[in-house]
């Protein structure tokens, strides 16, 4: 009988955090959904945790790379479909080749990410990409669901406890955002989405939008080059390729392009392939010497 009312108190919580946060318009597809987190509670989400990443993980410090980085995000910040947050773009300090984004609009790559790079239109179409989950709210979506399932089960988990204030008061543990729940494969849906975002902000801000595909390509090589399937984090292992991902992404990028109302006059910030190489003038020699 205690075990029923511990139950039925749980989902009385989780009625009752819909109803606090309710059914809100997705930035991307116009469309209504039920979400446990308001936007200035994931603005507090994302600004909690891009500490623990600073912490955690380490910022690389390298002020011109590092300007260079947000001068790319904010051009395309500035086409995203959601405004309610301020886009921030650091470098994260390791050899893994990775990018992800925090709720909020914190959005990272990693140094290990940018020396695989050979345009400013691939950098472009990864950082495009990073804004687009943040735009979709991917992980308000994530968190959301997972939240009724740890709330029923009595998990404890980040998943639950950084929901939300209210939520985080009902189970114990707050938990900590770098875990499998915030930076696990996106699903499918969610990266083809986050893709054509991307893509469309890369377009309407100067750059191509064949950058991702060909940055895909590129990390592939690299990953057959090894032998393996790519590290715990990184950028396949939280962003799984497929095949039917990458000719999508080939598709899309012509159809953009025959689409004069999204041409824009290509405008980069390195003016030439040299000057764009020069900016990452010394990285691989870190990443030799992180590997000793």
């Amino acid at each position: 009988m205690k075990q029923i009312f511990q139950i039925l108190k749980k989902i009385i919580i989780i009625v009752s955090a819909i109803l606090i946060y309710g059914c809100a318009v997705n930035p991307v597809t116009g469309s209504h959904e039920i979400v446990l987190m308001s936007v200035e509670g994931e603005k507090q989400l994302g600004e909690e945790n891009a500490r623990q990443v600073a912490e955690q993980m380490g910022l690389f410090d390298n002020p011109e790379l590092v300007s260079y980085i947000q001068s790319i995000g904010q051009r395309l910040a500035e086409k995203s479909p959601y405004q309610d947050v301020n886009y921030q773009f650091q470098i994260v300090d390791l050899e893994e080749p990775n990018a992800f984004a925090l709720p909020g609009g914190y959005v990272y790559v990693s140094r290990g990410l940018l020396v695989l790079l050979n345009s400013e239109d691939e950098l472009a179409g990864v950082i495009g990409h990073e804004i687009g989950h943040v735009a979709a709210r991917h992980s308000v979506q994530r968190l959301t669901r997972a939240a009724p399932i740890g709330l029923v089960t009595g998990i404890t988990s980040a998943a639950v406890g950084i929901v939300s204030p209210f939520l985080a008061h009902t189970v114990s543990g707050a938990g900590s955002l770098l875990n499998s729940t915030i930076l696990a494969p996106y699903s499918r849906t969610q990266e083809n989405d986050a893709d054509a975002i991307g893509q469309l902000l890369a377009i309407k801000s100067g750059w191509t939008p064949e950058g991702i595909t060909t940055f895909l390509n590129t990390l592939d090589r690299e990953t057959e080059r090894k032998g393996q399937e790519g590290d715990q984090f990184s950028f396949f292992a939280t962003h799984p390729s497929t095949p039917k991902r990458v000719k999508a992404t080939e598709v899309r990028a012509v159809e953009l392009n025959a689409e004069k109302k999204f041409q824009q006059k290509r405008y980069l910030i390195a003016k030439n392939h040299k000057a764009f190489l020069n900016k990452f003038n010394g990285l691989s020699l870190v990443l030799m010497l992180d590997r000793g």
